[in-house]
């Protein structure tokens, strides 16, 4: 009688754990859709409005990468929004006096902004400079980082020279640890070549993807053959680097320009990941941010990551948000489904 109980209370055990994970695929299937779906328009016009503000408090306080990079989606989605004539206008004004103060290299970067290629598609080749606007998409995908150049002199570079050696070097590779309800397995090189699935809601800590030392929160449900994926995923990273979230659900063949890939994960590298009731691990390579190792010694920075030539764009998470919203608002319109 005791063993026949047991044998039952396991039997129920494994049944309630098999659906917690069923049910646990559902719903992150279920906020993933809410979470990716496309901006409506009451969005897309609060985040202008807010935008172009944001903007002109740049333009202020005089940053005037951060204030370019901001208008740009504007001036695809309504250029004739009030306000973005003038500060076009006015950081304009401004370009002669940045270079005669020796920022050449921000001008340079600012004049780029205003000749840029259309957004909604990938232009730049993967081992070409990226395009100069930060939030559009790039075949690079989320190795692009979203940088300014930045003026230094002979003996700051000098300095900087070894630190951005060893963060690049850092770069290539990332580890977690996680813990939490799941059963999910799956390897990749690449995400074009990839295979698994499962369903799991972890939390990690570890040395993540892009200098992250902090923890992050994900909930997936997916499973992959090769390039084709299916999958419902929502993810919050916070740590050394700040904080990013994102949500997709989507099915059929992977690309770089995808917004999971654009933002969050890293389509071009090679690793795996498990997660067992609890328990999971997860590593992964990263092979441009290795080009971008080796091409460091001779000065090249592909990626746009050496303190010594480039500076993080001084924006908030919320600017960052409303970026991408607008981006994403911009590539449905030039690109609809």
């Amino acid at each position: 009688m005791l063993h026949t109980s047991r044998r039952c209370g396991l039997a129920a055990s494994r049944d309630t754990f098999g659906r917690r994970v069923a049910v646990l695929a559902v719903t992150t299937l279920s906020i993933a859709v809410v979470g990716c779906a496309g901006p409506t328009p009451a969005e897309v016009g609060h985040a202008l409005e807010v935008t172009v503000k944001d903007a002109a408090a740049h333009f202020d306080r005089k940053e005037y990468a951060e204030c370019y990079q901001m208008l740009v989606p504007v001036t695809h989605l309504d250029p004739n929004y009030p306000g973005v004539s003038r500060l076009m206008r006015d950081v304009d004004a401004v370009i002669a006096g940045i270079r005669a103060e020796g920022r050449d290299m921000e001008a340079d970067f600012i004049e780029a902004c205003t000749q840029r290629s259309e957004v909604g598609e990938p232009k730049s080749a993967i081992f070409e400079e990226p395009e100069p606007t930060a939030f559009e998409p790039s075949r690079l995908g989320s190795n692009r980082s979203t940088w300014a150049p930045a003026e230094r002199s002979i003996a700051a570079k000098a300095l900087l020279y070894l630190p951005d050696r060893l963060l690049d070097l850092l770069d290539v590779v990332s580890l977690d640890l996680h813990f939490g309800p799941g059963l999910f397995s799956e390897v990749h090189v690449t995400r074009g070549l990839q295979a698994g699935g499962g369903a799991r809601a972890v939390g990690k800590l570890g040395w993540h993807y892009k200098r992250q030392v902090g923890g992050c929160l994900e909930a997936e449900g997916s499973v992959a053959v090769l390039p084709v994926q299916a999958r419902g995923f929502f993810g919050s990273i916070a740590g050394s680097s700040g904080f990013q979230s994102t949500a997709e659900a989507s099915a059929g063949l992977q690309g770089p320009s995808q917004p999971l890939y654009q933002e969050y994960r890293d389509f071009w590298g090679i690793g795996g990941s498990s997660t067992f009731i609890f328990f999971g691990v997860g590593g992964e390579i990263h092979p441009l941010q290795f080009v971008d190792f080796l091409a460091g010694w001779i000065g090249e920075d592909f990626l746009r990551d050496d303190f010594s030539q480039h500076r993080p764009l001084r924006l908030s998470w919320r600017e960052r948000q409303n970026l991408q919203l607008l981006m994403r608002a911009v590539a449905e319109r030039e690109d609809p489904k």
